[in-house]
């Protein structure tokens, strides 16, 4: 067992393709899923902002819920970019789905490999990550969007980040405040990273 474990970590790209491939058989079943009622009805079925690109501008200047509660304004247009392509065909947002939660595994496995230093322990960490049942709400959930959205961006904010104190490359330190913005526009949440990199540069 020790001697396949260790042939998948020769490559970072077997570690990747193994990752998305285990992630996806796992959160296959919601692939067949239907739009779920209050949500999902709001935020897409009923949503008529999404029936044309010429709403643009009202999602922006728009709350999540049609209220001032929740400002998430990518997710809609991830919403809308689905619409124009699919039309009302559940699969494919499920699909979309899926594969968000797969790229932020990978990112959890580039983002462990660069505070650990070890690609073992970042691809299990990345593993558990991709495959733990705490993960059902956002990726089986349409709806649930905007949590693996901001995902994608505050990952990659991190990682961008924590390259820049290494490599002092200016274009880097912009690229992670450009992913934080993009994580805000997604959920409000992705405020939280200013606390883990405030933690990150304090206990380092």
């Amino acid at each position: 067992m020790q001697n396949i474990t260790a042939s998948f970590f020769k490559a970072d790209g077997k570690g990747f393709l193994l990752i998305g491939l285990l992630c996806f058989a796992v959160f296959s079943p919601v692939l067949f899923a239907d739009f779920k009622g209050m949500d999902d009805d709001f935020s897409i079925v009923s949503n008529a902002d999404l029936r044309s690109p010429a709403n643009l501008p009202r999602i922006f200047t728009s709350g999540y819920f049609k209220s001032r509660d929740y400002y998430r304004p990518l997710p809609n247009v991830s919403y809308m970019a689905e619409y124009q392509a699919f039309g009302l065909t559940p699969f494919f947002y499920n699909l979309d789905n899926i594969l968000l939660h797969i790229l932020s595994a990978w990112l959890v496995f580039l983002l462990a490999g660069l505070l650990l230093d070890d690609r073992r322990k970042a691809w299990w960490a990345s593993l558990i990550f991709a495959v733990h049942p705490l993960q059902w709400e956002a990726v089986g959930n349409i709806s649930g969007r905007s949590i693996l959205l901001c995902a994608v961006f505050v990952l990659g904010a991190f990682i961008l980040f924590l390259k820049y104190l290494r490599e002092k490359k200016p274009g880097l330190l912009y690229g992670a405040a450009l992913c934080f913005g993009l994580g805000l526009l997604c959920k409000e949440s992705a405020g939280v990273l200013v606390l883990v990199i405030a933690l990150y540069m304090l206990l380092t």
